[in-house]
C-alpha cells in the first residue's frame, strides 16, 4: 500500500519539503491559505513536478510534514501517524556535521557569524534553518559543509534525533506567549536542543541559564580579550567562538574573521541621518527584550516606533528603561492600545493606522542629536508578511522622504 503523506503549510518550509521530497509517491500538500497560494508561480512549478494540492484533506495520513508555524493543535495533526518537521528530517538524513543555536535574541546573528568565521578560516560551512535558508534546500546538496542551524522554539518542539556535534543556548527571555501557556513552557521548548545533541557533544549557554551539563560561553571572554560588563554584541561573539573552537578555529583566527562580518539587515541597522537625527531600522526586534537593548544603545532622545501583532507579554519592563531616553512612542497595530494603556501615563504616546503615518510624525518631532528608532517589540503579521517587509518599507519611506 502506498504511504499517504501530507505537507502541511506551503510557505518557505513547505516548499522546501516539496523540493526535497520530489518524486515521492502520494505526496499531497495543504495550507490554510491554499486558495490564495495555489496560483503562485512557485506552487504551480511544484505541482507540475508531481505535488498534489488537496484543498480538503482528511485527518488520516501516515505522515505529516509540518512547518514550524503550524500549531500543535492543528486539526490535521490529530489523526496523523508520524509528524516530522524539516529540521527533524534533516537530523535523520544528513550525514554532514551539524551544530545548533537557539535562544530568544541574537540567533540569526550568531548562526551567520559562526558560518562566516568557519568559511573565512577555511572550513566549509552554511548557515541554515530559522535564518531564512530552509535546511532541506541545503540538505539536497550539502557537499562537505558544516550545517550551522538556527533553531526556533517552534522547530525544537518536533525534534528528537541526536545529531548535533555542539550547541549554544543564548539568553532566554519571555516571547511567543501567544503560543505558549507560560514562559516556562517556552523555555522548555528551547531546552529541547539538549535532546538532539550527540552523546558527549558540548552545550554552551548564556550564564543566566542554569542548564545541567552545560557550560557558560562567557568562559571564553579572556581568550577574546573581553571584560565585564559584556555588551550584547560581545555575548554573541563568545557564543559563536564557542562553536568555532570545535572545528579548530583559534581566538586570533576568529577575531580576524569576525572583523569582516556584517550582521544581517533589520537588526539595529543604521539607515540615514537627516537634519541631525539618526534613523535606525530594528524591525527584527519582535519581542520586549530586543527593544530594550536597542533603546540602550541608540542616541537619545529617541522617538520610538513600536507595536504590531501582540504576542502576549506585558510592556511594563519598558517603563523604567525608557525614562530619560525615550521622548515619545509612535504606536502601531493591535498592540498599540495595550502599550498605550501600560505606558501612556509615563510617556507621550501616539497611535497610528500604518507605518507611513507613524514614520512621518516621528520625523516631525525628532530632535537634532537624537534618533528615530523602529524597534517594534512585536510580530509584524497583523500588517506585514514578515519583519523584513516591515523594515524595507521603513527604509523606503526614509529614502523617499
Amino acid at each position: 500500500m502506498t504511504k499517504k503523506s501530507l505537507i502541511l503549510g506551503l510557505g518557505l518550509t513547505g516548499c522546501s519539503f516539496a523540493r526535497y521530497l520530489e518524486g515521492e509517491e502520494g505526496l499531497e500538500a495543504y495550507d490554510d491559505r491554499i486558495e490564495k497560494l495555489k496560483d503562485q508561480p512557485e506552487i504551480q512549478e511544484l505541482v507540475s513536478k508531481g505535488l498534489i494540492l488537496n484543498p480538503a484533506p482528511s485527518a488520516e495520513y501516515d505522515c505529516v510534514y509540518l512547518s514550524p508555524g503550524v500549531h500543535p493543535d492543528h486539526p490535521l495533526l490529530q489523526g496523523a501517524g508520524e509528524k516530522i518537521a524539516d529540521v527533524e528530517l534533516a537530523l535523520r538524513r544528513v550525514q554532514n556535521p551539524l551544530i545548533g543555536i537557539t535562544g530568544t535574541n541574537g540567533k540569526t546573528t550568531v548562526t551567520e557569524l559562526t558560518a562566516f568565521v568557519l568559511q573565512r578560516s577555511g572550513r566549509a560551512a552554511r548557515a541554515v534553518g530559522n535564518n531564512g535558508t530552509p535546511i532541506l534546500d541545503w540538505a539536497r546538496n550539502p557537499g562537505g559543509e558544516v550545517g550551522v542551524v538556527e533553531l526556533s522554539s517552534y522547530m525544537l518542539e518536533w525534534t528528537e534525533t541526536p545529531a548535533l556535534e555542539g550547541g549554544v543556548i543564548l539568553e532566554i527571555t519571555p516571547d511567543h506567549l501567544d503560543r505558549y501557556a507560560s514562559f516556562e513552557a517556552y523555555r522548555a521548548a528551547k531546552l529541547r536542543i539538549r535532546s538532539i545533541l550527540k552523546p558527549g557533544a558540548p552545550l554552551y549557554v548564556h550564564e543566566s541559564q542554569i542548564v545541567e551539563g552545560a557550560e557558560p560561553f562567557q568562559q571564553f571572554a579572556e581568550d577574546l580579550g573581553l571584560k565585564r560588563p559584556f555588551t550584547f554584541v560581545e555575548e554573541n561573539l563568545m557564543a559563536a567562538y564557542s562553536l568555532c573552537r570545535l572545528y579548530g578555529v583559534n581566538a586570533k583566527e576568529f577575531l580576524k574573521a569576525a572583523e569582516a562580518f556584517q550582521k544581517p539587515p533589520h537588526r539595529l541597522e543604521f539607515v540615514v541621518e537627516k537634519e541631525g537625527v539618526s534613523y535606525f531600522n530594528d524591525s527584527k526586534a519582535t519581542n520586549i527584550e530586543s527593544t530594550l537593548r536597542a533603546v540602550e544603545v541608540v542616541p537619545s532622545p529617541i522617538v520610538l516606533i513600536a507595536g504590531g501583532q501582540h504576542k502576549g507579554s506585558s510592556y511594563l519592563p519598558w517603563l523604567e528603561a525608557f525614562k530619560g531616553k525615550v521622548q515619545a512612542l509612535c504606536l502601531l497595530g493591535e498592540a498599540a492600545p495595550i502599550i498605550q494603556k501600560e505606558l501612556g501615563e509615563a510617556f507621550e504616546t501616539h497611535c497610528f493606522e500604518d507605518l507611513k503615518s507613524a514614520t512621518e510624525f516621528a520625523q516631525s518631532i525628532a530632535k537634532s542629536g537624537g534618533s528615530v528608532l523602529l524597534s517594534p517589540g512585536c510580530a509584524s503579521f497583523d500588517q506585514f508578511e514578515n519583519f523584513q517587509k516591515r523594515g524595507e518599507m521603513f527604509k523606503g519611506l526614509l529614502r523617499s522622504g
